[in-house]
């Protein structure tokens, strides 16, 4: 009994992870090979429309800026301005 104690107790853990992870991983998948129009259609048809190339570069560009942003403060020295 006490072997599969730690099996139950972990198995919660598992399937979250398994639920959370596993799962949209294993959708993306089907959703790239599974489609008709062949394994490429839906990344053609998403860079092929104007709005959403739009919306993906202004989301990386604030994304870059906040990264940099957080960089510098995260990195600078806090006794610059002292003597």
């Amino acid at each position: 009994m006490k072997r599969f104690a730690g099996w139950t107790l972990a198995s919660p853990a598992t399937l979250l992870v398994l639920l959370g992870l596993v799962a949209p991983v294993a959708a993306t998948i089907y959703t790239t090979f599974g489609t008709p129009g062949g394994p490429f259609a839906t990344y053609q048809a998403f860079f092929g429309s104007g709005f959403r190339r739009t919306v993906l570069l202004r989301t990386i560009n604030v994304s870059l800026i906040v990264t940099a942003i957080s960089l510098l403060i995260g990195f600078s020295d806090p006794t610059l301005g002292e003597t």
